[in-house]
C-alpha cells in the first residue's frame, strides 16, 4: 500500500518539472458544505447501527501547477473538515463532531475552458488525534475522490466532488467518519 502511495506522491513532481512542461502556478483555496453518508448499514459486534446522513463544512489550500497545453492541472492540498453526526442501533444511540485533516494530490483535466474533471488521493486521519497509536496500522485513511468544477470567472471556480475510501474498510470507522462524502463549494486561485 505504501509503494503505491509513495509512486503516485512522486508523479506530481515529475509532471511539474520546468524541464519537461512550461505551465502556471497557482495558490489556491477552497471551501463548502460537507454531506456524508454510510451507503449500507454497519454491522459493530454483531448489532445493527443505522448512521443518519451528517453535514458539516470544509476548507483546503494548496498549490496547483496547470500546463495549458495539456490542459492539466497538477494539484497538491492540505486542508479540514468536520461533521456533526449522530445515529441509532439495536440499543444505542450516538451523536458528536467528527474532526479531520486531509492531503490531496492529484489531476484535474479541463475539458473546455469553463468545465473540469478531478481525480485525487486523499489521506485523513482515520481516528481522532487523541487516539492515536503508533502501534496500529490504521491511523490513516485512504480514499480516491472525483469532482466537477465549473469556472464562474478567471479565478472563481465552483467545485462539486465524491469520495469513498479505499484503506482500511473497518466498518467501527465509518461510526464516527461515514465512507461516503460529497462536497460542494468555491475554489479561488490567487495567481
Amino acid at each position: 500500500m505504501f509503494k503505491i502511495v509513495l509512486q503516485f506522491l512522486i508523479l506530481i513532481p515529475l509532471l511539474a518539472s520546468p524541464s519537461l512542461l512550461r505551465g502556471q502556478a497557482d495558490i489556491e483555496v477552497e471551501a463548502g458544505l460537507l454531506g456524508a453518508f454510510n451507503a449500507k448499514q454497519t454491522e459493530i459486534w454483531g448489532r445493527t447501527v443505522h448512521s443518519d446522513p451528517s453535514l458539516g463544512m470544509y476548507a483546503k489550500t494548496g498549490f496547483s501547477w496547470y500546463f495549458e497545453e495539456l490542459k492539466l492541472q497538477a494539484a497538491v492540498l492540505a486542508g479540514y473538515h468536520f461533521l456533526e453526526l449522530n445515529g441509532e442501533g439495536e440499543d444505542l444511540t450516538y451523536s458528536g463532531t467528527t474532526h479531520r485533516i486531509s492531503f490531496s494530490t492529484g489531476l484535474r483535466y479541463w475539458l473546455v475552458k469553463e468545465w473540469g474533471l478531478g481525480t485525487f488521493l486523499d489521506i485523513e486521519n482515520n481516528r481522532d488525534l487523541e487516539e492515536w497509536r503508533t502501534s496500529t496500522n490504521d491511523l490513516l485513511r485512504y480514499s480516491l475522490s472525483v469532482n466537477v468544477l465549473y469556472r464562474l470567472h478567471a479565478s472563481l471556480k465552483l467545485v462539486a466532488g465524491y469520495r469513498a475510501p479505499f484503506y482500511p474498510r473497518n466498518e467501527a470507522y465509518f461510526l464516527y467518519n461515514p465512507a461516503q462524502q460529497v462536497w460542494v463549494g468555491l475554489n479561488y486561485g490567487f495567481l
